[in-house]
């Protein structure tokens, strides 16, 4: 018994939790974002993906997959986590992207 206590409080206090994770992602995706509409003309770049949009679509996959932990992760003295916002942000961005790929190929036809 005391040794699922003493487990339980080193993963409260140590643990990384899944508030975070959601928090880091969607600045990322946001950096994606800003990194795309950068780059406009042409979309590709050398991280091994076959363009930004795709890693975007990534970064938002992976945060769509967080945030169901980081909604029913427990708030204890913190603000309380704002999923809705969150999802609107996700699915806002996703939209973006889209926007932008449609951008960037109508740019590229007028080449």
């Amino acid at each position: 018994v005391i040794g699922i206590g003493l487990l339980s409080v080193v993963d409260l206090v140590g643990g990384s939790k899944a508030t975070n994770q959601a928090t880091q992602r969607l600045l990322r995706a946001f950096r994606g974002a800003k990194v795309l509409l950068a780059r406009l003309p042409s979309s590709k770049c050398d991280c091994g993906k076959s363009d930004y949009s795709a890693q975007l679509q990534d970064d938002l996959d992976a945060l769509r997959h967080v945030l169901p932990y980081a909604a029913g992760e427990p708030t204890f003295c913190r603000r309380p986590f704002k999923h809705e916002l969150l999802v609107t942000l996700e699915t806002r961005l996703r939209v973006a992207g889209t926007h932008l790929e449609t951008i960037a190929w109508a740019m590229s036809l007028l080449k």
